[in-house]
């Protein structure tokens, strides 16, 4: 691997891989996409809605890249919440933040397809992912649950 690589050129320096999940932040992203369509009673589900979504705030992000740096992490890490929650929930969430609800049914996988491509893939897959390395760390989140991440976006 590429870090093995930089680890025999510069031994006394310390490699992080970071895996980040979907961020959410008021300026850009799902969070800022479905914020907008749900004031327009325009959010739904792609396909079943059942798809894990491991999500991580940004300023979560920004403490980790902080605590690494100062810190000398080796190793890989899972930036997300401990907490994911399923694509039906996440989006219910937002639109209950935005006072509005999901009005519209789920939306077909194949209809999304057509308009995306091949967008619709990361759209459509699941991933529950585990930040185990970052537990390990006694990483402190500011916004460990979707509901803490949502009212601090909503302000």
């Amino acid at each position: 691997s590429k870090v093995l690589e930089y680890k025999k050129i510069m031994p006394s320096t310390s490699f992080s891989i970071m895996r980040i999940g979907l961020v959410l932040s008021k300026e850009t992203g799902l969070y800022n996409i479905s914020n907008r369509l749900a004031r327009f009673y325009m959010l739904s589900p792609i396909g079943d809605g059942h798809q894990w979504q491991s999500w991580i705030h940004i300023s979560d992000v920004a403490s980790a890249f902080l605590r690494s740096s100062q810190e000398a992490w080796n190793g890989t890490y899972n930036l997300v919440s401990p907490n994911p929650v399923t694509q039906k929930v996440m989006l219910e969430s937002i639109a209950k933040h935005a006072n509005r609800r999901i009005i519209f049914p789920n939306i077909p996988v194949k209809l999304v397809n057509l308009f995306l491509g091949e967008v619709t893939e990361i759209m459509n897959s699941s991933h529950k992912v585990n930040p185990q390395m970052l537990i390990e760390r006694n990483f402190k989140y500011n916004f460990a649950t979707l509901d803490q991440a949502l009212a601090n976006l909503k302000g």
